[in-house]
């Protein structure tokens, strides 16, 4: 449009209408060309206010990375070093704690001293890392990081105030005075521990139990109870590589225990797994220290004249020759035959055998072997061996009713 007014004014400039038309054109024409100009100018200003509105456009990863530029430029680079410096402060305190326990010094302190110095050394090492990591937001004057520290740290002790009474619990478990003391015996688990070392995390042992030994934080031991350890103390039922009898009947020989599981391989090579907590609870008999097999054999009562007397040395002579040839002999300890009791149809005799705990592996054959002798020294020398007999007294005249009738 501008253009077109231009053309007609240039038009009208050429046909010669008088001096006044034509400044009154030329005037004109200089309006439309300052017009043309500003209208170029808006343009051009319009154009570069576009290219640049489009030249803003990122995505969302460049948008990301200069926020934590900008980030990291001044908040951000005093939050790192704030940090760094706290590490730094742990790391020496730490290091100057454990010189210090080197020391000759504290080498003589008694127990308590060295445990009230190491909670001293955690409290105070904890309050100084804070105060260092709000004196650095301070010196590089970043108050709203400081305020924000500030903020967190009040708000922590206000939420920790009802956690005094456990604190105070966990402060006399760390100084040796409470309820579990180092170097006792304590029951956690079912199962008998000896508290080796207590700290912000105990070190608890047990001698006949496998495996690494069991750490627990601090706040496990709250309301539990240790005692002192007695000279020869049994600190599970068996041991490695024990032979047991258990109560439901189980014969074997333990070959793995730990806190959780104890195996037992059986004749035949069967395994049985019973749990740690509740073995004791089978009565476990172990055999490996030596063991007693007690046989009571009966004899007729028409060998009563005999009964306490030359019975019972001739068969402890049979089950002593008996036991040599089965190369027993030498893991017997003692050999007792006794007359035991006048039962109702035998007179029984008693045989007690002490064994060694190597022959703990027969124990099962050698019951069964000591039955076999005494039956073979009965028939050798004639002697019954009775059954059991029911003997029925009738009042005088009953016999008659148990005539029998006929129809």
């Amino acid at each position: 449009m501008i253009d077109e007014a231009q053309r007609n004014l240039e038009a009208l400039k050429r046909v010669s209408r008088g001096q006044v038309f034509e400044q009154e054109l030329s005037a004109l024409a200089e309006r439309w060309q300052d017009r043309t100009q500003s209208v170029k100018t808006l343009l051009s200003v319009a154009q570069q206010k576009l290219e640049q509105k489009e030249g803003e456009k990122r995505t969302i990863g460049e948008t990301v990375s200069d926020v934590f530029q900008v980030f990291f430029r001044s908040r951000g680079r005093n939050l790192v070093l704030a940090l760094l410096a706290t590490l730094l402060f742990w790391l020496c305190v730490r290091w100057l704690h454990r010189q210090i326990l080197k020391s000759k010094r504290l080498a003589g302190k008694k127990a308590f001293s060295l445990r009230l110095f190491n909670v001293l050394y955690t409290l105070s090492s904890v309050l100084g890392a804070i105060l260092v990591f709000l004196l650095v937001l301070y010196l590089f004057g970043d108050w709203v990081l400081l305020i924000i520290g500030l903020l967190l740290f009040l708000g922590v002790i206000w939420t920790s105030k009802e956690a005094i009474p456990r604190f105070w619990s966990h402060l006399s478990l760390l100084l040796n005075m409470g309820a579990v003391r180092e170097g006792e015996k304590v029951i956690y688990g079912g199962l008998p521990w000896l508290v080796k070392s207590l700290n912000l995390y105990t070190e608890l042992v047990n001698p006949e139990l496998s495996g690494p030994k069991l750490r627990l934080p601090l706040k496990d031991l709250v309301g539990l109870h240790s005692r002192g350890v007695a000279t020869n103390e049994a600190w599970f039922p068996t041991s490695l590589n024990d032979w047991v009898v258990l109560s439901d009947g189980t014969f074997g020989k333990v070959t793995f225990q730990n806190p959780e599981m104890v195996r037992i391989a059986m004749l035949g090579g069967a395994t049985k797994i019973f749990p740690s907590a509740d073995f004791s609870s089978q009565a476990p008999v172990v055999l490996s220290h030596g063991f007693r097999i007690s046989v009571s054999f009966g004899v007729d009562y028409k060998h009563q004249e005999n009964a306490t007397g030359m019975i019972p040395e001739s068969l402890k002579e049979r089950l002593m020759k008996g036991l040599e040839e089965h190369e027993m002999s030498d893991k017997m300890k003692n050999l007792n035959v006794e007359f035991e009791e006048a039962a109702s149809s035998s007179l029984n005799i008693a045989v007690l055998a002490d064994f060694e705990g190597e022959a703990a592996e027969k124990y099962m054959s050698l019951k069964r072997l000591l039955q076999r002798i005494c039956v073979d020294a009965c028939n050798a020398n004639d002697r019954v061996i009775p059954f059991q007999q029911i003997t029925l007294h009738l009042p005088d005249g009953a016999q008659a009713g148990l005539q029998p009738t006929h129809s």
